[in-house]
């Protein structure tokens, strides 16, 4: 009887823990976003497009551009590509202004080279799948991929940091 109390006071305490620590930061889907540029924009559109073609179908076990009955839906995602990466090539990133300014030119002249390639291998990837070779587009958007982690790491600032 005597230990039924404090077991019960010890199960409860337990219990509130997680609701009582404190709250110093906001969660992440909370915290406001970082101030958009134009240029940001537009590779936030690419990045949509191309998440809906890597999205794998739970029934067919396929990502959306290996599958050929999906591949109208995936020419409107690479035509939203298309046209915002043709946009984009005709921005500066906003780390140019952080480069000293003898830099600058050549980093700039470095951007619009990578976003030229990415142009052309979205076109590439296109012309695969108005062709119905799937095989290819997958191989095509691999690329794409290692092209993204690559100009991230040059040409866009670390995450967290202001600019």
């Amino acid at each position: 009887m005597k230990i039924r109390f404090p077991i019960l006071a010890l199960a409860s305490a337990l219990a509130l823990m997680p609701a009582l620590r404190a709250q110093d930061e906001m969660p992440k889907k909370m915290a406001p976003k970082e101030e958009q540029t134009e240029l940001g924009g537009k590779m936030e559109k690419i990045n949509r497009a191309f998440r809906v073609l890597n999205k794998v179908d739970p029934n067919t076990k396929l990502a959306q551009v290996a599958d050929p009955a999906k591949n109208e839906d995936s020419l409107k995602q690479v035509a939203i590509m298309l046209e915002n990466a043709e946009a984009g090539a005709k921005l500066q990133p906003a780390l140019t202004s952080k480069k000293p300014a003898d830099e600058q030119a050549k980093f700039v002249d470095d951007f619009h080279a990578q976003m030229k390639t990415l142009v052309e291998n979205i076109g590439k990837l296109q012309t695969a799948l108005k062709a119905g070779d799937n095989a290819t587009a997958v191989s095509i958007v691999a690329d794409l991929k290692k092209e993204e982690n690559d100009g991230h790491t040059e040409f866009r600032p670390k995450r967290g940091k202001k600019m």
